[in-house]
């Protein structure tokens, strides 16, 4: 046999074998890793979209608040997501029965200066037929003193709170404290916690801290992200 024509040997191939699968195996890992943070990725770029359209609608809403009509304060810890039932009748405004999560803040305020002409706006969080999220109720148009049923506005939405700043105290108010408080606010915060659509693989939520208080999601693999907000109040308590 000629030198130049000499096959391979059993060996040369094996090793040439083992190559190709490690090769194989290294492109499999890396496509992989690839796929996961497209999706990764995909995920945050919705969950700041959501985050983006649920600050602008409050911002642009608590910015045209004349006057603080109702509050209330979470009762439960996050992640608690029972619901409760609230209805306000009076002769100024009837909002109907409207449900919101016992763990999140619903805060109602009227956007109008005219006594004879209210415009009230209502923020809750509850869970309707398609999941969760942040819920608004407005006056009707032709019953000013009445609120329209509750529409889902941002879905997704697992926790809404709120506190005001006291010139009085020269302090931030939680919300338990503001609804039980006579005095004027000047300010007010808001808080809002977005989950992703599906859980992400390999991913630990770990603890989130909102003005104090821990914030434990659940470690169910999906996405989280915790926006917060403020703006000047010209709100009068009522």
């Amino acid at each position: 046999m000629q030198p130049g024509n000499r096959g391979f040997s059993l060996l040369e191939l094996l090793i040439v074998a083992a190559l190709g699968s490690l090769l194989l195996l290294a492109t499999s890992e890396v496509f992989a890793r690839l796929v996961f943070y497209q999706t990764d990725l995909s995920a945050w770029l919705r969950l700041e979209e959501k985050a983006a359209l649920a600050e602008t609608a409050l911002k642009t809403d608590l910015k045209a608040a004349h006057q603080l009509v109702a509050l209330k304060s979470a009762e439960r810890t996050y992640p608690d997501f029972s619901e409760q039932s609230f209805e306000i009748t009076e002769s100024l405004v009837r909002t109907g029965s409207f449900q919101s999560a016992r763990s999140s803040d619903w805060l109602l305020i009227n956007r109008s200066s005219e006594d004879p002409n209210p415009d009230f706006s209502l923020w809750h969080l509850d869970q309707k037929t398609y999941g969760r999220g942040l819920a608004h109720k407005a006056s009707r148009p032709t019953e000013p003193n009445r609120l329209s049923s509750s529409q889902t506005l941002i879905a997704g939405v697992e926790l809404l709170r709120f506190r005001f700043y006291s010139d009085q105290q020269k302090a931030w108010l939680s919300s338990q404290q503001a609804q039980n408080s006579e005095e004027n606010f000047s300010g007010i915060q808001f808080a809002i916690l977005l989950a992703s659509e599906q859980a992400q693989l390999h991913r630990k939520q770990p603890a989130l801290e909102l003005w104090g208080e821990q914030l434990r999601p659940p470690q169910d693999g999906r996405l989280r992200l915790l926006i917060t907000g403020s703006l000047p109040l010209r709100s009068e308590q009522p």
